[in-house]
């Protein structure tokens, strides 16, 4: 039950997630005892851990050699250096804390729109060498960011980053020079879906434990 919310909390003060920690922590207890008191099935119901510290959705960003828009989400962007794909929806909060979803213009947000790419461009923070950058950080607008901060996508750019890194290592170049058409190649042997007409990889079968 995703229940719990607080707006108006700047990720980057210790003051202000530590007020949302309190906030969120006594939201759940009220929940749970509105729950125990008016949903059958719950009497009995009780908490037993919360997370360590409050997730925050979004934060500060980076500006990359490429800048993913709202436009490119709306229009499934396609991009030659693609590393990843995210298929989720805009999933973009009001500020406003009206409790609904907003994208400015543009209408209901909440619906999917098929997926786009993630281009390898977007992980490589401009003015600085020897660097790749990942997860809800990347170079990234806030609408399109919206898309690209939940778990899937964000595992599947990690896992572009860190090959990606592992390969400019092994290769003795920078990240800016790796050869996208070599990055690529290891991401699809790994299971990446880059939807570019290649087959994935076999999914290996799991081993049996005794």
């Amino acid at each position: 039950m995703n229940a719990t919310f607080l707006n108006y909390v700047d990720g980057t003060n210790v003051y202000d997630l530590t007020r949302a920690e309190i906030e969120c922590r006594r939201q759940a207890v009220q929940l749970t005892g509105f729950l125990k008191r008016h949903v059958p099935g719950f009497e009995k119901a009780y908490i037993t851990r919360s997370a360590p510290h409050i997730g925050v959705r979004e934060s500060r960003r980076f500006i990359g050699d490429y800048y993913l828009t709202y436009e490119d989400f709306l229009q499934e962007a396609k991009f030659k250096d693609v590393i990843a794909r995210s298929g989720f929806y805009a999933d973009i909060h009001d500020p406003k804390a009206t409790g609904g979803m907003h994208a400015p213009g543009k209408g209901d947000a909440s619906k999917s729109r098929g997926d786009f790419d993630v281009p390898y461009r977007a992980l490589l923070p401009q003015g600085i060498e020897g660097l790749i950058l990942s997860g809800r950080c990347i170079s990234a607008a806030h609408e399109a960011q919206a898309s690209l901060r939940v778990t899937g996508p964000v595992m599947a750019i990690g896992q572009a980053a860190g090959t990606a890194a592992a390969m400019a290592v092994q290769a003795g170049v920078a990240p800016r020079q790796l050869a996208i058409k070599d990055l690529q190649e290891r991401l699809i042997e790994q299971g990446a879906d880059l939807h570019q007409g290649v087959p994935l990889a076999p999914i290996p079968t799991p081993r049996q434990h005794a």
